[in-house]
């Protein structure tokens, strides 16, 4: 299994900060924050990874691509929600099929 992750100490000013640049809430503000160690420019810089990944394909989320030339992404998993971003996800972690928090890939 994979270690524990450890949080960093985030000030409320600096999640505020973050959640006003890109209209967050600052939950995702502060989880951008921990994911970056507390350093507020690589936590611009992951929220803005997040944001700009590929549009995952309308048709997998339905009942399946069935395209071998689709352009659009696949990984679903590995995609921040966008309204858990913004603090309105109705789902839940739990049921929401896209990450409550941010992907390894946009991190590193």
């Amino acid at each position: 299994p994979d270690p524990p992750r450890r949080t960093h100490p985030v000030s409320g000013d600096a999640a505020r900060d973050l959640a006003s640049r890109f209209a967050l809430c600052e939950r995702a503000a502060s989880s951008a924050l921990n994911a970056s160690h507390g350093d507020a420019a690589l936590a611009h810089l992951v929220v803005g990874r997040a944001l700009d990944l590929p549009p995952v394909c309308r048709h997998l989320l339905g009942d399946g691509c069935y395209r071998s030339d689709c352009s659009f992404s696949h990984d679903v998993e590995g995609h921040t929600c966008t309204f858990w971003l913004r603090g309105r996800c109705g789902k839940g972690a739990s049921r929401c099929r896209f990450l409550h928090g941010f992907a390894p890939r946009v991190v590193e």
